[in-house]
């Protein structure tokens, strides 16, 4: 009976790892996707409101004095290779368990694009 219990833990204990990995993966998906919305959201809210009151359409990153708008480019700039870097490591990750996946199977293992 433990051998049998052993056996069964041992299939189905990496079956588990990797459906939790795909779960942790698709949240961070989901949330990256969420803040993406988010901001985009944000920024029509601004430009609707600029149309509204009848002014040019101005972003933040126009107005206020030079020292804000550097602060604010170098917050945006920082934000885009955050998310950049967060896109690669996605990436990656889905690379190497296909690489994975490859490798238990016994097929071939294909070159990167």
């Amino acid at each position: 009976m433990d051998g049998a219990k052993r056996m069964f833990q041992g299939e189905i204990e990496p079956w588990m790892k990797l459906m939790v990995e795909r779960v942790e993966k698709d949240l961070d998906k989901i949330a990256r996707r969420r803040t993406n919305l988010k901001n985009k959201c944000d920024l029509q809210v601004v430009r609707i409101a600029s149309a509204a009151a009848g002014k040019v359409s101005e972003t933040p990153e126009t107005t206020g004095s030079p020292e804000r708008k550097i602060a604010t480019l170098k917050l945006s700039h920082l934000k885009f290779l955050q998310n950049k870097k967060n896109r690669l490591k996605y990436t990656l990750s889905r690379r190497n368990l296909q690489e994975k996946k490859l490798r238990l199977s016994g097929g071939p293992i294909l070159a990167p694009p």
